[in-house]
């Protein structure tokens, strides 16, 4: 079998493929590392307290590429 490294997007289909995902998941901001990563953050919704409302919530992902970071958040927004 043989391992393939995800090729490095250009800088434009990095753009493209934030935009793509921030129209998906507009509660999410995205980064593309310079060292190739693909990366999803999200503030947790906190009470007048500031305690979690939603105990166990997903605020950080990370992934080889984009299609990979999307896959990860679908299935974030299934379990939540």
């Amino acid at each position: 079998m043989v391992c393939r490294m995800p090729q490095t997007p250009t800088s434009h289909e990095a753009e493209e493929s934030k935009r793509a995902l921030q129209e998906e998941f507009p509660g999410w901001s995205f980064i593309f590392s310079s060292a190739g990563r693909w990366w999803a953050m999200k503030d947790l919704e906190r009470d007048e307290r500031g305690r979690l409302v939603k105990r166990g919530a997903v605020s950080d992902l990370d992934a080889d590429t984009a299609d990979e970071l999307r896959a990860e958040l679908r299935r974030v927004a299934v379990v939540s």
